[in-house]
């Protein structure tokens, strides 16, 4: 799976304690086949369900993390939800301005 974002950087620039960019547009690409294989092992829908949480995580506007015992670690693990560190990412996105206009 990848994810798209878009964002609307020159529209906030330069404006004091505004954001920089604007999340406008998202998608994520499925890849059907390897969904389905994974979904053919023991415990794989709790993995497909790991891998699209971390793949939403991106369009929300988390980023990869360094640390492997956070779901959004840039590779698959055996962590299958969001970990403390996501979650307080999360929060902090949630706390951004709405920008109607855009």
């Amino acid at each position: 799976m990848t994810t798209t974002r878009r964002t609307n950087l020159d529209r906030l620039l330069g404006r004091p304690g505004q954001p920089v960019g604007v999340y406008v547009f998202g998608a994520v690409d499925v890849d059907a086949a390897q969904v389905t294989d994974a979904l053919a092992r023991p415990g794989g829908d709790r993995l497909v369900r790991a891998v699209f949480e971390h793949e939403l995580g991106h369009l929300v506007g988390l980023a990869h993390v360094e640390d492997r015992t956070q779901l959004m670690y840039p590779q698959t693990s055996t962590v299958l939800d969001y970990a403390p560190g996501d979650l307080t990412g999360l929060a902090a996105l949630g706390t951004g301005p709405c920008v109607p206009e855009v």
